[in-house]
Formats: C-alpha cells, structure tokens, sequence
C-alpha cells in the first residue's frame, strides 16, 4: 500500500465518522438531548492562550489580572470608542476633531501591525498558533467521533474491502 493511497484511506474514513458523528449529533438534537445542559443559552467564557507560547503565557494572566492592555488592544479599544462618538455626533467641528484622531489611531495601529507581521518571532509563533489551532480541531473532532461511535451510534460491520468509503457497510447498533 502507498503512502498516497494510505492518506487517501484516512481522509474516506474521516469523511464517514463525520458523517455519523453530524448524524447522531442532529437526531440527539431532535430529540432534546442537548436542551437541559449546565450553560444552554449562555455563552462560554474562554481564557484562550493555546496560541501563545508557554513561556509568555504567565506574564499574559497578570497583564490581564491587573487590566493592562497591549498598545494594539488598547489603540483598538480607542478606536472603538471614537467610532461610537463618530456616530453619535452631530456637530461638525467636533466631528472633524474626532475623524482626526481616528484617522491618527488608525495610521499607528496599522503600522505597528505592519511592524509585527514582518518579524520572524511573529512569523513562528503564528505559525505555531496555527498548527496548535488545527491539532485542537483534530482532536476535538476524533473524540466527538469516538463518543458517539461508543455510545452505540454506528458500527463497522462487514466493511467491503473492495470499497470501505461507502456509507452502506455501517449499520446500527440494535
């Protein structure tokens, strides 16, 4: 078997776990099963550091415990704020005033952005990030796969060998 045709195998069974887990997913839907958990309706508070690196993650909690904000969420934030003024003001010499501090806050936001992307730290560590996001996904995806495949939602039974892609060589638990 080639490497090729390994990775092709890998990909029509990923397909078809997805396809059961969307599956078992929408009729536990249907039938109420997600209706009555701990935080329905609400939304999940995330402290997301998984794409910054271990050793800067320690100095990101106290910045953030103590309300300091990095200069580029901060200029955003300003941002903000003067768009909100922007659309609130009616006098025109006030909002001349306030369109030139946007423009100002806009023109050193966008160059240090500018500044960052350039820099090889930057570079690795966005590339790190992205990987790190896409192995999450992975994992997340296969545990919810493997959840519902042991909960008794679909089975491998007699596979064809000639064509295992086929959704037709799975079939329920009874």
């Amino acid at each position: 078997m080639t490497l090729s045709s390994q990775g092709s195998m890998r990909a029509e069974t990923m397909d078809i776990l997805a396809k059961i887990a969307e599956q078992r997913i929408r009729e536990a839907m249907e039938r109420g099963e997600f209706d009555n958990l701990p935080l329905h309706g609400k939304p999940i508070k995330l402290d997301d550091l998984v794409g910054v690196p271990e050793h800067l993650r320690m100095g990101y909690k106290i910045l953030k415990n103590a309300g300091v904000l990095p200069e580029e969420m901060q200029l955003k934030k300003e941002m903000v704020s003067l768009k909100n003024l922007l659309d609130a003001c009616y006098d025109e010499t006030e909002r001349q005033t306030l369109q030139q501090k946007m423009n100002e806050k806009m023109l050193r936001y966008n160059i240090m952005m500018e500044k960052q992307l350039h820099k090889p730290t930057y570079q690795q560590y966005r590339a790190k990030a992205t990987i790190t996001h896409q192995l999450i996904s992975l994992h997340f995806f296969f545990l919810l796969a493997a959840t519902f495949l042991m909960s008794g939602a679909a089975v491998f039974a007699s596979a064809s060998v000639s064509n295992p892609s086929t959704a037709e060589n799975f079939r329920p638990i009874a």
